[in-house]
């Protein structure tokens, strides 16, 4: 899904940001009830959220797990709306967050072979 802003949201996304939303503002933990739907095809469902009662979106799938993520979604686009800051905010926290993820790099590694041949058959050292 694409904001407004430009910035695409996968349901991982969806969800971080659901449950940052959650704890910033002190709710509840979400309630999601899932609904058929015999009327747009069979086995089709609809994923509602809400916080302490209130709805927070929607999502519609023929698979309960797909209308979960529309359902997260559609919550990121109905909360983005009304609170952009807050929206802002979460970007900008993970993006701090990834970029203090290094990628894993060869240079600087051990290589345990070298490190077992001088204590091969030497037994754990005593306690302390």
């Amino acid at each position: 899904m694409m904001l407004p802003d430009g910035t695409e949201v996968s349901y991982e996304r969806a969800r971080h940001f659901v449950e940052y939303y959650r704890r910033q503002f002190r709710f509840p933990p979400s309630h999601i009830k899932y609904n058929p739907i015999p009327v747009r095809a069979p086995n089709a469902w609809q994923a509602v959220m809400d916080f302490g009662g209130q709805h927070v979106g929607a999502g519609t799938a023929s698979q309960k797990k797909n209308a979960l993520k529309q359902c997260y979604l559609d919550v990121v686009r109905n909360l983005h709306g009304r609170y952009p800051k807050t929206w802002d905010d979460f970007m900008i926290i993970a993006s701090n967050r990834s970029k203090k993820k290094q990628p894993f790099t060869q240079t600087g590694c051990l290589d345990f072979h070298d490190m077992a041949s001088p204590v091969h058959g030497q037994g754990l050292p005593p306690s302390i």
